[in-house]
């Protein structure tokens, strides 16, 4: 092979073609679930496979199964293997953080009720770019849930994320209207 071609034999003539690529086990399992008659089983299987070889997105991809049910895959619900999935993913996925965040400040999934560590995942969640984590991380130090509360650095974050396109509840930052927000 030279150039990224392969050399082809037929019939006595060479010919040259490009060489197949090679496509990640997620990436294939993409293609596959956006064919007009996806195969569930190889979707499945190729999600699988890359979650267990470390792709974070199959990992999350695989958290989302056991968090709702996938019928189409034969995945029931099962939080504890959601809670498991959704921590590798939170390695490196924004929306994997986000939703951790999220089940530590609830305390569902399995986890106590944690608002320091929602608090963190939010503001890690922003770093790797999510605009809505920007706002949680607004909603944070607005109320003071898990960080003390500075309303004045919380208008920064809200700011940050609507210059994003984050688009907020009017009543977000009228303190009356959210009465014991973060026991919800």
């Amino acid at each position: 092979m030279a150039n990224g071609h392969q050399e082809v034999e037929q019939k006595g003539q060479s010919a040259t073609r490009p060489a197949k690529a090679y496509i990640e086990p997620f990436d294939a399992a993409m293609m596959e679930v956006y064919r007009a008659a996806p195969r569930w089983r190889v979707y499945r299987r190729l999600v699988e496979k890359a979650a267990k070889a470390g792709d974070d997105r199959a990992a999350y991809a695989m958290a989302t199964w056991y968090l709702h049910g996938h019928e189409q895959v034969g995945v029931r619900k099962n939080f504890r293997s959601a809670r498991r999935w959704l921590e590798r993913g939170a390695r490196s996925m924004a929306l994997a953080m986000l939703d951790l965040a999220s089940a530590n400040e609830r305390g569902v999934l399995g986890l106590p009720e944690d608002a320091g560590a929602a608090y963190a995942l939010y503001v890690r969640a922003a770093e790797f770019g999510s605009v809505c984590a920007r706002h949680e991380v607004g909603r944070c130090l607005f109320y003071g849930i898990g960080v003390a509360q500075n309303r004045r650095v919380a208008e920064r974050w809200f700011d940050k994320a609507a210059a994003l396109g984050y688009r907020e509840p009017r009543t977000l930052r009228d303190p009356t209207a959210h009465a014991g927000h973060a026991g919800e």
